[in-house]
């Protein structure tokens, strides 16, 4: 035979073999989940949390984003589905709640693998007389107001992407059920 004649059996046996290894790397090798609750119950494990209760779940183009609870904590956790399994992305944000303050809230940013600035305002409202809660800030030179509803788990998420490093926070307001300004939180940045 003549190596011509080999030739398509030769290819076949070495994309066969490259496909196997592709297959056992993202099965067996990778750290990835096949669910994304499996990557946010890695995110906790690796900070030493939970595992949380989910009470919100925001579905992205590129992956998920968690705000859960457990015990007097609340957390973020933001993960991304890369080809066939999900990992986390950055790292799971972790909040004890201020029963002292009428909103527990902080603000978090990273960046993904696609460039892109992440942005979170999340929180817990202690008061009971919060209904809603606003958000003020300027985000690609833009002034944007985002209004959220407070439901019975009693936390919310502001999100954002952009290009640069986030934007400009100017301050969070929280509103009781006739809209009267009940809390007002002033950004120092």
């Amino acid at each position: 035979m003549k190596i011509k004649d080999k030739l398509p059996d030769v290819i076949k046996w070495v994309l066969a073999i490259i496909l196997l290894l592709l297959c056992i790397h993202y099965y067996a090798l990778s750290y990835g989940r096949f669910t994304a609750n499996g990557a946010l119950r890695d995110s906790e494990i690796n900070e030493h949390y939970g595992p949380s209760e989910t009470k919100k779940e925001l579905s992205l183009e590129y992956g998920k984003i968690f705000l859960g609870k457990y015990k007097d904590w609340i957390s973020i956790t933001a993960v991304e589905k890369k080809i066939i399994k999900w990992y986390p992305s950055g790292y799971t944000y972790v909040l004890p709640i201020n029963n002292s303050e009428k909103i527990t809230q902080s603000f978090e940013g990273t960046t993904t693998f696609r460039d892109l600035s992440k942005n979170y305002v999340f929180g817990y409202v202690n008061d009971p007389n919060i209904t809603s809660v606003r958000l003020y800030a300027e985000i690609n030179s833009k002034e944007t107001i985002m209004d959220y509803s407070i439901d019975s788990s009693k936390m919310f998420i502001f999100y954002w992407d952009t290009d640069n490093k986030g934007g400009n926070l100017v301050s969070l307001s929280g509103f009781d059920k006739d809209n009267n300004l009940v809390y007002i939180f002033k950004y120092p940045y």
